[in-house]
């Protein structure tokens, strides 16, 4: 019984252990999230730049995938899938020579008031 005298800290020992391994495979879909999240994003902003000709358009797709990502994942994960959106607006907008702080900030907000509103709105509703 590994030096357990009561069940009770036999079950405290395997609780803590689950609790470990679940923190351990929280972080590596943290990481993972990110990273899917940053090359989507990127890659959509590219092709949204190469078919609009200019940063502005009326539709830019990687906000709808944002939405959707933010929609899908609990809300704990939400900051992985942020900094993915920050980390791949900024290079998108360096490499086009954009105002970096102005384009993050609004392409960060709005997945973030999109998917808070819808949660809001759905919240009970089935």
């Amino acid at each position: 019984m590994s030096g357990a005298r009561y069940p009770t800290e036999l079950a405290g020992g395997m609780l803590a252990g689950w609790q470990a391994r679940q923190a351990r495979y929280s972080g590596r879909l943290a990481v993972t999230l990110f990273m899917l999240v940053a090359v989507v994003y990127a890659i959509g902003a590219e092709l949204s730049w190469h078919s609009f000709g200019s940063g502005l358009a009326f539709g830019f797709p990687p906000a709808g995938v944002d939405v959707a990502v933010l929609l899908l994942t609990a809300r704990r994960y939400w900051p992985a899938v942020i900094a993915a959106i920050v980390v791949a607006e900024v290079g998108v907008d360096l490499q086009h020579h954009l105002t970096v702080v102005g384009s993050a900030a609004a392409n960060v907000v709005e997945p973030l008031v999109d998917a808070s509103c819808v949660l809001w709105w759905c919240r009970g509703r089935s």
